[in-house]
């Protein structure tokens, strides 16, 4: 079995919409992480003639990704890709999660999730030359168990940062469209949006604070979004903290309001498509949520905005 090279997987865990694209972003800029975005994507965008990386070229034509996919296709062969996404979802989905966290993962499914994942990454970390990778595929029901998979399956170091943002913000940010429509300029409408967005938050997150609660310091650190936008400076340097990782390069860049640089990310906001990006406040939710869906948010979440330290206010 091939031994894994990764220093570090840096895990951005909860629901989207949260600014995960953006901290996936910032941590990039660090010489020795590599930032990838959505990775749990890369199988699912394969055969998605939609999707691109973040270099604005397919898959195929981007010097980042088609070399390693090509040791992929070597390995695996390419009418294997839907098998491997298939096996992504078998290890990593909220039914196999106790599978994982209480040992129960042994046999043929896993030994060939450690296989696959390990050459994957250990591609990833040949072709950046950086020892740490940032995975922020967050926390879906499909793929929730996936931070946690990495870590026993694979035996990579995985450090999860918990982003949360407030769920109204979610909830709007949900009814705007989808990502992957908009990014190809159509229409992104999403059916009962915020409704969705409001059942997701609060189960991917609620699994994520149950399972941080069982996780030690070592390993799980929360992150508000707002936080971060609003101070990134401290935020930034809990974030180093919590990593070990020596983060002044990147404190300077952001206090100075200086651009960052956007690698090659898989899947995620289609602020990622952006060469350059900066900072910034997206607060929009405040002026055009309707009151019903505030009431609607109040009424079942205040428990985990509670713990969040999210003002119940509509």
């Amino acid at each position: 079995m091939e031994e894994n090279n990764i220093k570090m997987l840096i895990y951005i865990a909860g629901y989207g919409r949260s600014g995960s694209t953006i901290l996936d972003i910032i941590l990039g800029n660090h010489e020795h992480i590599e930032s990838v975005g959505e990775l749990v994507n890369l199988f699912y965008d394969d055969r998605d003639l939609k999707r691109l990386c973040s270099c604005g070229k397919s898959y195929k034509d981007c010097e980042f990704w088609y070399p390693i996919l090509s040791n992929l296709f070597g390995k695996f062969g390419k009418n294997e890709f839907h098998k491997i996404k298939r096996l992504q979802r078998d290890v990593e989905s909220l039914t196999k999660l106790w599978h994982i966290l209480t040992g129960f993962h042994s046999g043929i499914r896993y030994d060939r999730y450690r296989g696959v994942m390990t050459l994957l990454f250990n591609h990833i970390v040949k072709a950046s030359g950086k020892p740490f990778v940032v995975d922020s595929s967050k926390s879906s029901t499909d793929h929730v168990g996936r931070p946690y998979a990495l870590r026993k399956v694979c035996g990579f170091n995985v450090k999860i940062i918990h982003l949360v943002r407030d769920g109204r913000g979610v909830m709007w940010s949900l009814m705007r469209g989808s990502n992957l429509e908009m990014e190809i300029e159509t229409n992104g409408t999403i059916p009962f949006a915020p409704y969705r967005a409001l059942m997701g938050w609060l189960l991917s997150n609620t699994i994520v604070t149950l399972m941080g609660f069982f996780d030690t310091a070592k390993h799980y650190k929360l992150v508000r979004y707002e936080d971060l936008i609003n101070n990134p400076e401290n935020e930034l340097r809990r974030i180093s903290s919590f990593l070990g990782i020596n983060m002044d390069q990147i404190i300077t860049q952001v206090s100075s309001r200086s651009s960052l640089n956007v690698g090659h990310n898989v899947g995620g906001n289609r602020l990622r498509l952006s060469q350059k990006v900066k900072l910034s406040r997206d607060l929009e939710w405040k002026q055009k949520l309707p009151v019903k869906l505030r009431l609607l948010f109040l009424f079942l979440a205040w428990p985990l905005a509670l713990k969040y330290g999210y003002r119940l206010h509509i």
